[in-house]
């Protein structure tokens, strides 16, 4: 079974400006599901690499599966490996959107996220890739909420049961938020 959680990245690494309430409510989450599900394995979409990039001084599921003496696999492609696989840099992502749209600023944003998704069935299949080995066990998989409905399907098409444990986090944070008010 592979539990998915859906999130926004800055959440699953700290660094300088990182929103540490917003982290320690997703480590005790992390914790306190991992405990009660028995996963063996935390996978999740992110490398060495961007945690180097962005100056992190902690890896939230890293931290946990340590904590609680379980795998840990970094299952995102690193650039040499997305430059095989025929995946453009976030700057090529960028260009590219921006030529598509004319230059304008107007639509950036938008044309941004479906340059990028283009490229969502690649990665995934790589994720999958790196996890496969501990399909038959309970683990959990972090990836950008972008990707909970593609990497499920892909899942299920390999015959692997899927759980949504979190759909978006982000999401959830904001109507558990508005709910206590």
């Amino acid at each position: 079974m592979v539990y998915l959680i859906g999130v926004v990245h800055r959440i699953q690494y700290t660094s300088d400006g990182s929103a540490l309430d917003e982290i320690r409510r997703f480590a005790d989450f992390l914790e306190s599901k991992a405990l009660e599900t028995k996963i063996t394995l935390i996978g999740e979409e992110l490398n060495e690499e961007v945690l180097r990039e962005r100056k992190a001084t902690a890896c939230t599921a890293l931290d946990i599966a340590a904590r609680l003496k379980i795998e840990h696999r970094f299952c995102d492609p690193t650039m040499s490996e997305r430059e095989s696989m025929g995946i453009p840099s976030e700057r090529q992502i960028h260009m590219r959107a921006l030529l598509d749209n004319k230059g304008s600023g107007k639509n950036l944003r938008e044309a941004v996220r479906k340059e990028r998704e283009k490229y969502f069935g690649l990665r995934e299949s790589f994720w999958l890739r790196r996890i496969e080995d501990k399909l038959g066990e309970p683990i959990f998989f972090v990836c950008g909420a972008d990707h909970i409905a593609g990497f499920r399907a892909l899942l299920m098409s390999k015959g692997c049961g899927t759980d949504v444990l979190v759909r978006d986090w982000e999401e959830e944070m904001k109507s558990s938020a508005s709910s206590c008010s």
